[in-house]
């Protein structure tokens, strides 16, 4: 096993040139809902993908621990980014990918779309597109 590490700046400048983007996910990884001035976080985030050259124009924000609120996905906007992410457990409609709610987040047990001959992509495919459903969805 490998020694878990984060990326530093060059990693992440190699995998944008890989075609990743690299978002932001704020300045000290305390929920935003938490601090006292969630706009410096989203400030000093945005300043250091910039000073990095990461990130575009409107670089994607995924909230630290998923917590957020309608006003914090305006103000991540009004700092300069693009689409916001969330933990919520919702398959967000097209139409509300730029929305005040965020992009939400479906988990996935890929046990389910394995079998002897490797990764059912079809299968795999098709629940990417479906709302989830069963007990508690």
């Amino acid at each position: 096993t490998l020694p878990r590490r984060m990326a530093d700046a060059a990693g992440l400048a190699a995998l944008e040139r890989e075609g990743i983007v690299i978002g932001g996910h704020g300045h000290s990884h305390e929920p935003l809902t938490r601090v006292t001035d969630p706009a410096a976080e989203f400030r000093a985030c945005r300043e250091t993908l910039a000073r990095l050259g990461l990130g575009g124009d409107r670089p994607a924000f995924s909230f630290p621990h998923g917590r957020t609120s309608p006003e914090l996905i305006a103000a991540a906007q009004a700092a300069g980014f693009g689409l916001c992410f969330t933990s919520a457990h919702v398959l967000t409609p097209l139409a509300g990918l730029a929305g005040p709610a965020g992009i939400g987040r479906i988990e996935m047990d890929l046990r389910a779309w394995r079998g002897a001959g490797g990764l059912d992509r079809a299968a795999l495919a098709f629940a990417l597109i479906t709302p989830p459903h069963g007990p508690g969805r």
